[in-house]
């Protein structure tokens, strides 16, 4: 199996190419093209899926509505594994959502348990556990981080990141506040407090979706707590 790190595309929350030896199967799948904003919910969970074009956005919903989002998966990702692996019901419910055009092949999920299966493609087994193990490491460094760090620390340590990955204080961000927010779990109101607070003491300049200006870099990183 190939060992080589997986890759992070633009930013820390999506997850792209983690699966990619998934592609010697793909003729055992069911080629779908899915457009922009379809969403998958707990009801429609029989079966995986690899999304070879387009990106996926998955969200932790609560039973009032309120949403999280976990990260994005890119193409040569496997995605909706998680679903079918929990045989248990939750006040928290996973959706994916489609962020653009999309190519996914599905699988039934009972090739995860299928001992030819296993039997003639072990690699992919192995494949499939180690990508878990990286989405589980995704998440328990989102718990970690909410339960030590307050609201300011948790946005200033993603713009840390964010700059540590192309070593530039202007960059484009991609996402807009209210994804930043549900990314983050913060109120929307919360996150704008945080940004006029930066902007007021020249730690930050611009702060759009287009736009991140890192005005203060070592005073960015010490609010990081880094």
């Amino acid at each position: 199996m190939d060992r080589k790190p997986y890759k992070l595309c633009n930013d820390v929350q999506l997850l792209c190419g983690l699966n990619k030896e998934w592609e010697k199967v793909l003729h055992l799948g069911v080629k779908k093209k899915i457009p922009k904003g379809v969403i998958f919910n707990s009801d429609q969970f029989e079966s995986f899926g690899y999304i070879q074009k387009g990106s996926l956005r998955l969200s932790s919903v609560s039973d009032d509505g309120r949403q999280r989002i976990v990260f994005y998966l890119g193409e040569g990702c496997i995605c909706m594994e998680i679903p079918i692996l929990s045989y248990f019901e939750d006040k928290y419910t996973p959706e994916f959502v489609t962020t653009t055009d999309c190519v996914i092949y599905f699988f039934s999920k009972e090739f995860l348990t299928d001992e030819n299966f296993i039997k003639n493609y072990p690699e992919l087994i192995i494949n499939f556990i180690h990508s878990m193990a990286v989405k589980s490491h995704a998440f328990f460094s989102q718990l970690s981080e909410e339960a030590v760090l307050d609201s300011t620390a948790q946005f200033c340590r993603f713009l840390c990141r964010e700059y540590e990955k192309i070593k530039q204080t202007t960059f484009q961000l991609g996402f807009s506040q209210i994804e930043l927010a549900l990314m983050l779990s913060l109120h929307r109101n919360t996150l704008c407090r945080i940004v006029r607070e930066l902007r007021k003491d020249n730690v930050l300049g611009k702060c759009t979706k287009n736009c991140i200006e890192i005005l203060d870099l070592e005073k960015l990183r010490k609010l990081a707590q880094i």
